[in-house]
């Protein structure tokens, strides 16, 4: 279910940059993919997406958020970033992500939901929301 959602959300993007082959993209996925920080994000009963919470020294990562492409709009992501965000204000520590420089409809959300971008690398932009 994991690689289905990886691929059913950011095959787009990861096809303009670099091409997409499905065995390179799922040894990547595997390796990268902490387990043991992965919640799936469920809505009546049925799986809808997954998100990926870091705690680093000075500050927590999303990782990821992934929202299955037929249940993106209906404000899922929203409410969970708003929610993580909840738990990370209590910590004093930034929360920060990465979003492809291509997914500008993903860059929009997060800054409706108080990001700003603090760099860049070649295909993303690095973001952050203080608290």
């Amino acid at each position: 279910m994991l690689f289905k959602l990886h691929e059913a959300s950011m095959r787009p993007y990861i096809e303009l940059i670099w091409g997409w082959n499905t065995s390179d993209q799922r040894k990547m996925f595997t390796e990268r993919l902490e387990l043991s920080q992965i919640e799936i994000i469920e809505e009546d009963d049925t799986a809808v997406g997954m998100v990926e919470v870091v705690q680093q020294e000075d500050h927590i990562h999303l990782n990821n958020i992934r929202i299955f492409p037929m249940h993106q709009g209906k404000r899922i992501g929203t409410y969970i970033i708003n929610e993580i965000w909840a738990l990370v204000k209590s910590k004093s520590l930034p929360l920060k992500l990465r979003v492809f420089k291509v997914n500008k409809k993903t860059k929009e959300l997060h800054q409706r939901l108080g990001f700003q971008i603090i760099g860049e690398l070649e295909h993303h932009y690095i973001m952050e929301r203080k608290t």
